[in-house]
């Protein structure tokens, strides 16, 4: 169960990329934060701010050489880091409105910004380095922070599986004429086309969570202490992925308090399917 008394904060965006067919550049991004306290007096807190970028230094991320627009791949990462900036500022209402009181941190979505893990180093460099300095606060004042992710696509256990019974032989990973039916190859092909929620339906109850698992983004390499660790977790309909930082997964108290949170909240979805 969670503590008696606790808050859970929250932080989304969403964003309105620059038009290259209208006459004046420019980008927004909304974030919306929130925070509920449980078990006390009830408080809450919802604000929504929303930005406007239209100067050159804002529309490039080398303004002055006017390289690398922000869109596409680059206007998300400018996004999880403007989610990651709310989630913050709403901890920090939520502590000076209720102190010395455990609280939870969540995000809509992944902790891994692996949409420019290919950019260049001076593209790549300045935003994960704001994203990671924001997680350092987290980390210092010993504030969990978990991701959510309804839904996932992800095969990672999946094909954790398929190297179990690889025969390790360069011709398994082509497919054969005429197709196997039957043995290690059949088998590795038909786990191809199962998910890893899939996989853990068999294995997990309403509020179970598996094991831990890393994940082998390539650009986890560079977050340093807050590599992205991850669990599955029975919602009570469908089995949803939480990423946390490693130095939550390393901390049993902290693990247990988002585990326990996460399920409270699923639980108080009402009519709606179970969401935080």
């Amino acid at each position: 169960p969670p503590p008696h008394h606790f808050i859970v904060a929250a932080a989304d965006g969403s964003n309105m990329p620059p038009d290259r067919h209208t006459s004046i550049q420019f980008y927004v991004i909304n974030t919306g934060m929130v925070w509920l306290e449980y078990g006390g007096t009830a408080q809450c807190e919802l604000e929504t701010e929303t930005t406007l970028y239209y100067q050159t230094e804002d529309l490039y991320l080398d303004g002055e050489a006017r390289q690398y627009p922000v869109e596409g791949s680059r206007l998300s990462a400018r996004m999880a880091i403007a989610e990651l900036h709310a989630l913050r500022r709403a901890v920090e209402e939520a502590r000076h409105r209720i102190p010395d009181t455990p609280i939870v941190a969540l995000l809509d979505g992944t902790l891994i910004l692996w949409t420019i893990q290919t950019e260049p180093d001076q593209v790549r460099k300045p935003l994960l380095e704001e994203y990671l300095q924001v997680l350092d606060w987290f980390a210092e004042q010993h504030i969990p922070v978990a991701s959510y992710i309804s839904d996932s696509g992800s095969y990672e256990l999946t094909n954790l599986l398929r190297i179990a019974i690889c025969a390790r032989q360069t011709t398994c990973c082509r497919p054969p004429t005429p197709p196997a039916t039957e043995g290690p190859l059949a088998l590795c092909r038909s786990l191809e086309r199962i998910r890893d929620a899939a996989l853990m339906r068999r294995h997990l109850s309403p509020g179970e969570r598996s094991i831990l698992f890393a994940s082998e983004s390539q650009i986890l390499k560079h977050y340093r202490e807050h590599e992205v660790r991850f669990f599955y977790m029975h919602t009570g309909e469908e089995i949803a992925r939480v990423e946390i930082p490693d130095w939550v997964a390393q901390d049993p108290d902290l693990l247990a308090l988002t585990h326990a949170a996460l399920w409270d909240q699923c639980r108080r979805s009402g009519s709606q399917p179970p969401y935080p």
